[in-house]
């Protein structure tokens, strides 16, 4: 995989936080990659209108009026039209076919919303926030085959202050993934080595550690 300037590749259903916190880093020249395409499934996907804002390469993989063969089809055809080094999920709600996933081992990233293997699959937020957990957090892995059962590259964790604090918790929720998924991606792309120990910012503790450079980010 050749790690200079990665080619990324985004594949979102949703409003893609993680493509917006990659997107600032690198804004603000903390990180470098070359955006070889958006691929949504929703054109009303935030992160896809602020790509085609941008002039990327896009492509919309609507499931409206598809069976999951056909939507699985025209996905990997438009995947495989592009040269990319990772592949980003950022927010996309559709399981990977198995010879896109078995083929780039290693190479696609995935931010969930739980301290897995705890609640893996499709949880609202709201749902965990309102269960006994005394912790809430999210997990960044690398995708196989399961469901949100790939390595991990990097958790975090905080405390859960309840449905009546939802905002905050919401808040929080962002801080974490946004911190995580931008140092993940540089351990993903061999930009920095995983640091096993573990790091806090605010009511947050991280595993591995962070680099402290991306606290700054997420704080601007």
């Amino acid at each position: 995989m050749s790690m200079n300037i990665p080619n990324v590749v985004f594949l979102t259903s949703g409003s893609g936080g993680d493509y917006f916190a990659l997107e600032k880093s690198r804004k603000f020249g903390f990180l470098n990659y070359n955006v070889k395409a958006v691929i949504s499934s929703d054109e009303n996907s935030s992160c896809f209108q602020d790509a085609i804002i941008k002039d990327y390469k896009t492509c919309l993989v609507s499931k409206k009026g598809k069976d999951k063969t056909s939507f699985i089809r025209d996905l990997t055809s438009e995947l495989n039209k592009v040269q990319w080094d990772i592949c980003v999920l950022a927010g996309f709600k559709y399981i990977l076919p198995p010879e896109i996933v078995s083929s780039n081992f290693k190479k696609i990233i995935n931010s969930h919303h739980s301290i897995l293997p705890a609640n893996p699959g499709l949880y609202k937020k709201e749902t965990l926030i309102t269960s006994d957990n005394k912790l809430l957090g999210a997990t960044v892995h690398y995708v196989d085959n399961g469901v949100d059962s790939g390595e991990k590259i990097a958790q975090g964790a905080f405390p859960n202050f309840g449905i009546e604090n939802l905002e905050v918790v919401l808040k929080k929720y962002r801080t974490l993934q946004n911190i995580l998924i931008i140092n993940s991606f540089m351990i993903a792309t061999n930009q920095i080595k995983k640091i096993d120990s573990c790091t806090s910012f605010e009511d947050i503790i991280f595993w591995p550690a962070i680099e402290k450079d991306v606290f700054k980010i997420v704080k601007n």
